[in-house]
């Protein structure tokens, strides 16, 4: 099992923009800030389906307690 990370350690590498983690505790990183969808999946969502977003897959981040209070700007 690999050590997971806490997101506030990535965030200096990461580019400018906002990481979350959704209600399956994946984390995800958008260009601009996300809202909150309640749902059939508990997760944040793009305001534009053209704003770019990516799942931050290849790091195994810590989740947090509460995904709803998850949302951190990323600002380099």
């Amino acid at each position: 099992m690999t050590k997971q990370i806490n997101i506030r350690d990535l965030l200096p590498i990461l580019r400018d923009g906002w990481v979350a983690m959704d209600e399956n505790k994946r984390w995800c990183w958008f260009k601009y800030k996300p809202v909150i969808h309640f749902g059939d999946i508990n997760k944040w969502l793009r305001t534009d389906v053209n704003h770019e977003w990516h799942y931050i897959s290849c790091f195994n981040i810590a989740p947090v307690e509460d995904w709803t209070n998850s949302l951190i700007e990323v600002k380099q």
